[in-house]
């Protein structure tokens, strides 16, 4: 289960981690294990937390782990942006719609570290994903219907669709996502997504107004201004 909260309402003592994934889809996100006391307490489940799954998964075509999730956790969490912006949910839900419909092979060939029953289940395509809610929940591990197993994603095809995570194409998924919502929810049709130009990973210049910023000539995903490119 995830749950959203804005920045003034967060505790210093809290272990934040963060989510590059995200940010190069424009929205820096983190997330943070949401344990509590009381009768209505959230707990950890037997089951794993998918939200967190698919938005950790690594990127990065020059690591071990590539096309894995980085975190297999059981309990709830809480997600918040990096850049103290409140976060609705209806832009996480875009966010884990677009880890799904655009980055499956990317899913599928990572899938070492997860079964797959679950990346058969959760991995999809856009007319197929928006039929209802995702619910941010640890799902069940059944697959609903049948998809390629991992063997049948190459490494090539994993790495073809990570030339899709950039906020430019997340925002032109997101105009896609919140047509088909919005016409079973009307309250779909006021969303607007709201995009972070890409900045330096290391100063967080930004590219709109220091100039083109140089691709990481390793990952070919974070980018860098002329200061921190040597």
């Amino acid at each position: 289960m995830a749950k959203i909260i804005p920045w003034h309402g967060m505790r210093d003592a809290m272990i934040w981690h963060s989510l590059p994934l995200t940010a190069k889809l424009g929205i820096p996100l983190q997330y943070t294990k949401y344990l509590t006391s009381g009768p209505c307490a959230l707990h950890s489940s037997h089951y794993v937390n998918q939200t967190v799954g698919f938005l950790t998964v690594d990127v990065d075509p020059q690591s071990d782990s590539f096309g894995e999730p980085r975190s297999l956790i059981h309990e709830d969490v809480i997600f918040t942006r990096t850049d103290c912006k409140d976060l609705d949910s209806k832009r996480l839900e875009a966010v884990e719609g677009f880890v799904r419909c655009e980055l499956g092979p990317l899913l599928i060939y990572g899938a070492s570290t997860i079964t797959r029953k679950d990346v058969a289940s959760h991995t999809t395509d856009l007319d197929d994903d928006v039929g209802s809610p995702i619910n941010t929940s640890s799902m069940p591990d059944h697959a609903q219907k049948s998809f390629p197993t991992p063997s049948e994603a190459t490494r090539a095809q994993a790495e073809e669709v990570i030339t899709k995570i950039d906020p430019t194409t997340f925002a032109a998924f997101f105009e896609r996502y919140r047509a088909k919502r919005a016409a079973a929810h009307s309250d779909w049709r006021s969303a607007v997504n709201s995009i972070q130009p890409p900045t330096c990973e290391a100063c967080n210049a930004l590219e709109v107004e220091d100039g083109s910023l140089l691709v990481c000539g390793g990952c070919q995903l974070v980018k860098y201004c002329g200061e921190y490119s040597a």
